[in-house]
């Protein structure tokens, strides 16, 4: 994708300048021309590109503001232009002023956002499209909250359940490395003595030897963890990567679980806002598979929505995809049967929230005692590795 400069009138003949990511002049011009821009001017330019997405803490509350505007009957531009005042960082502040120099350039809201799509979350601007057409924008940007603060709930219960063992891992390698580094160098010749050349327990050998190149050892832990990370992140850079990560996540018990109802989840809840704006299902398919942030779910959706234009049924789909549950795609089919496919995808929703809370409250019941049952096993390995050669003193052990 390349930066374009453009200079374009507006359709009350206001003169507009700005810059525009396409893959080519003409796709520029097309995307200018959808916005209902006369295009006078396009031409390459070497400008940064436009600034990373706003946090989501910030967009939520930038959304309810927008929606509370919106109820109000307040005039955006002028609503904006007051929000833009109260805004608690400069780059919050930034944006606001951009949209609503916009919306005083003749742009609809809808092509004001489109032009930053980048730093806003999927099916923003198609939200407020359809939201304006019908009528029904503040009630949309409400539920579109809704939505997002679902998807920040499931995030936020993930990492808190992962972090404490997490650092309980951290704390048992700590332990490890002050027992090998100071404690078993200073045990060895004691426990040689002790035994008088007799065999040591194979624990106790195991930490001796480990305290010889107990530094070695953390050198190729961090190594393998800085390759991970990186390796990591290049998967989620592509495609391709997300689908094999995602694979292998999907395949660890009940965290896998979790992760795609989780995802799952998401794609009903989009899914049922994108049917809600009146899309058609095919639409809502593709819409809410890029929504749901899987790269297997968003696979599954485009060949389900191929199979519906090609005039098959979603069951038959079914055969195709990989991780969308039969259940999943019987709903939708029944729905549409019924004529009632909102409905029936936000009962989908909450049955994957309430699913993915569940199996949230099993991953969390169950990593925190593994982790001090993990701890427990490694701190008491060592008190056996320091004491075992000294019980053949009192004729417990031969």
């Amino acid at each position: 994708m390349a930066l374009f400069r453009y200079q374009a009138l507006t359709e009350h003949g206001r003169l507009m300048e700005g810059t525009l990511e396409a893959a080519s002049p003409t796709e520029a011009r097309a995307v200018l021309e959808k916005m209902n821009l006369s295009v006078q001017q396009i031409q390459l330019c070497t400008e940064p590109k436009a600034p990373p997405r706003i946090g989501q803490n910030e967009f939520l509350l930038f959304n309810q503001q927008l929606a509370s505007l919106t109820k109000a009957d307040i005039p955006l531009e002028q609503g904006l232009r007051q929000l833009a005042r109260d805004a608690a960082s400069t780059r919050m502040k930034q944006l606001m002023e951009q949209i609503a120099d916009d919306l005083q350039a003749g742009l609809t809201l809808e092509q004001a956002v489109a032009k930053r799509e980048k730093q806003f979350p999927p099916l923003y601007s198609l939200i407020l499209k359809t939201g304006i057409q019908s009528g029904r924008l503040s009630e949309m940007l409400i539920i579109f909250n809704h939505y997002l603060e679902i998807t920040q709930q499931t995030r936020r219960i993930l990492i808190e359940s992962l972090t404490y063992p997490a650092v309980v891992l951290l704390l048992a390698l700590l332990i490890i490395t002050l027992v090998c580094r100071f404690i078993m160098p200073t045990q060895e010749e004691v426990i040689r003595d002790f035994t008088e050349g007799g065999s040591i327990p194979l624990i106790t050998t195991f930490y001796i030897r480990m305290s010889y190149h107990i530094v070695e050892i953390w050198v190729v832990l961090l190594a393998f963890a800085v390759s991970g990370l990186l390796v990591w992140r290049f998967l989620s850079s592509k495609p391709a990567g997300r689908l094999i990560k995602e694979s292998f996540l999907f395949r660890i018990p009940l965290l896998g679980r979790t992760l795609l109802s989780s995802h799952l989840a998401r794609l009903a809840e989009s899914m049922g806002l994108l049917v809600a704006a009146g899309c058609p299902l095919p639409q809502c398919l593709r819409l809410g598979g890029e929504a749901s942030g899987s790269e297997t779910l968003q696979r599954d959706s485009h060949l389900a929505a191929e199979h519906i234009e090609s005039g098959g049924s979603l069951l038959e789909a079914a055969a195709a995809c990989r991780k969308m549950p039969m259940l999943f795609l019987y709903s939708l089919q029944l729905g549409c049967q019924r004529n009632d496919l909102a409905g029936h995808l936000k009962i989908l929703a909450q049955t994957y929230v309430q699913q993915t809370q569940v199996l949230q409250s099993y991953l969390r019941a169950m990593l925190d005692p593994l982790a001090i049952l993990g701890l427990g096993f490694i701190i008491a390995s060592m008190i056996l590795a320091l004491f075992l050669p000294y019980t053949s003193i009192f004729g417990i052990f031969l």
